[in-house]
């Protein structure tokens, strides 16, 4: 009930019980109004200190995977290893059924990398030509050993398209090597592991 009414029940008593009594309920009522209106105020406090609560959880999540992102970023363009053609180095990788035969015969580089299970890899290739002979077509071979007589051939990357390429490679799961191969002096390769970082 308004005050206005209240004042109205006072006024309008005639005997003093009633004017008591309603001075008792007018003040009775402006105090469980002023109740009401408190309860209601703290519950929607606690309400918006809940809400701030989780918005400010969620910006520092936010911002700490952030920072995360711009580390993996800058770890990406790290370079780990990097590869050119060399002269006097005669070998040539051609495919043959489930391995990979290195013979002599073409200038090329061939440089075995130790890699483990799940590493990735930015693979760079500088090609001028894609033999179908296998010469310049698989820059990159992930293999289970490091012979020269039989490389065995778990996997590869083949050239999609002459000139400057890059590829992002995982490390399957049976390899332990990789190795990098150009074939004409002139052509190249770089490789940069990604470091991916966790924290």
């Amino acid at each position: 009930m308004a005050i206005t009414e209240n004042l109205k029940k006072i006024l309008a008593a005639v005997y003093g019980r009633d004017v008591r009594q309603s001075i008792h309920d007018s003040i009775q009522e402006c105090y469980n109004n002023a109740e009401a209106c408190k309860s209601y105020t703290n519950e929607h406090v606690k309400d918006m200190e809940t809400k701030m609560a989780g918005i400010t959880g969620q910006s520092k999540a936010l911002m700490a995977k952030t920072r995360k992102d711009v580390r993996n970023v800058q770890a990406i363009f790290s370079v780990e290893k990097t590869v050119s053609i060399t002269e006097g180095k005669l070998w040539e990788v051609q495919e043959a059924d489930n391995s990979c035969v290195l013979t002599e015969g073409v200038k090329t580089q061939c440089t075995t990398l130790n890699i483990q299970r799940g590493e990735r890899y930015i693979v760079h290739t500088s090609m001028v030509s894609r033999s179908s002979s296998g010469r310049g077509k698989y820059p990159i071979i992930f293999g289970t050993d490091n012979s020269s007589s039989g490389f065995t051939m778990v996997s590869a990357i083949e050239i999609e398209e002459e000139g400057d390429c890059d590829y992002i490679v995982t490390v399957p799961d049976d390899a332990k090597y990789m190795m990098i191969s150009a074939n004409e002096s002139g052509e190249g390769i770089w490789v940069r592991k990604i470091n991916v970082l966790t924290e």
